[in-house]
């Protein structure tokens, strides 16, 4: 009886190192974000990055196509392309990305599934007040439109100092200088970590340069309730 107890059990024991060898072939992960609110943006345009992949890795998406649409934004140095959602109206929706991702060391391949819910809000304007040199700019002129227009040859002459005060509920991330590329040449930041003065824009001084159009002023003004950013640009042309 012993014997054939012993047989038996160097028998298991032999099935079980043979299963444990084998590599799993497909394996699904999911990872779902947190939601996210997103301001639609009525000239400048908003997006939100939902991954890069490799085309081998087969990536698909699935959301409401009433709601945006998931854009290719470029291709980069290893060969991977970079996907973006782009809402174009109010509402929910959750962009689900189904791919895969091989990991030699484990000789797997894993079904990826990762998702992003995102709420769609109509425009807000975030500006109250500001002011560039001299001249006050009405935060009514942010009330339909998120772009306005100054004059270049009137701002180039010296440098302007530039305030701004946000609405209530609103705080004030960065103001940028840019050209009309988009290139960042450079940066104003609110004081981070500091409760006191966090999202106290001062000022910053500015002097339009690089020729009509080529010289905007990018403000990033975050809403507290929804931690949602909208960008409000002044371009000199």
């Amino acid at each position: 009886m012993k014997k054939h107890f012993k047989k038996f059990l160097t028998l298991i024991v032999a099935l079980v190192v043979v299963l444990s060898a084998v590599p799993v072939s497909a394996k699904t992960v999911t990872e779902t974000m947190a939601k996210e609110y997103v301001y639609l943006q009525p000239r400048i345009g908003c997006s939100k990055m939902v991954g890069s992949f490799h085309p081998k890795q087969k990536v698909k998406f699935a959301y409401n196509k009433k709601i945006g649409k998931v854009k290719t934004t470029r291709k980069d140095l290893y060969g991977y392309y970079w996907y973006s959602f782009y809402p174009t109206k109010a509402g929910k929706t959750t962009v689900t990305t189904t791919y895969l991702n091989s990991y030699d060391s484990y000789k797997t391949t894993f079904k990826e599934i990762d998702k992003y819910p995102f709420i769609i809000l109509n425009y807000q304007n975030p500006v109250s007040s500001s002011k560039l040199g001299n001249t006050r700019i009405y935060g009514s002129r942010f009330n339909k439109t998120d772009k306005i227009y100054m004059s270049y040859n009137a701002y180039s002459k010296k440098n302007q100092t530039f305030k701004l005060t946000p609405k209530k509920g609103w705080i004030v991330d960065r103001v940028q200088i840019k050209d009309k590329k988009g290139f960042v040449t450079k940066s104003f930041y609110a004081a981070y970590g500091d409760y006191k003065h966090a999202g106290k824009f001062t000022s910053a001084k500015v002097r339009a340069t690089g020729g009509k159009g080529n010289y905007i002023l990018s403000i990033y003004t975050r809403n507290q309730k929804t931690n949602a950013c909208v960008e409000t640009q002044i371009v000199f042309k």
